[in-house]
């Protein structure tokens, strides 16, 4: 199971939750929408009904929490999620 690493601190992650997170650091600072991470992560159609990236997003920000309270996936409403720059 791949995973995320901070130090000495891992972190597993799924496969799709490593997709995610892979999607959000490539766009790092833009706002990637649920239907491009359903295509991406899911390699489905769009569908306005699924919360599974929702849910998906939860898990990994739980996950993050644990390596580094400071990176934050955040909701942008009405439009999708993004992971900010990182600080200078």
């Amino acid at each position: 199971m791949p995973g995320l690493r901070n130090g000495t601190a891992l972190v597993a992650l799924t496969a799709r939750e490593m997709a995610l997170i892979e999607l959000l650091v490539a766009a790092r600072g833009a706002t990637v929408s649920r239907g491009r991470i359903l295509a991406r992560a899911w390699q489905a159609d769009r569908d306005p009904l699924t919360n599974v990236v929702d849910v998906y997003v939860s898990r990994l920000r739980r996950k993050l929490e644990e390596l580094d309270p400071r990176l934050r996936i955040v909701a942008i409403r009405g439009r999708g999620y993004r992971l900010p720059p990182p600080d200078p």
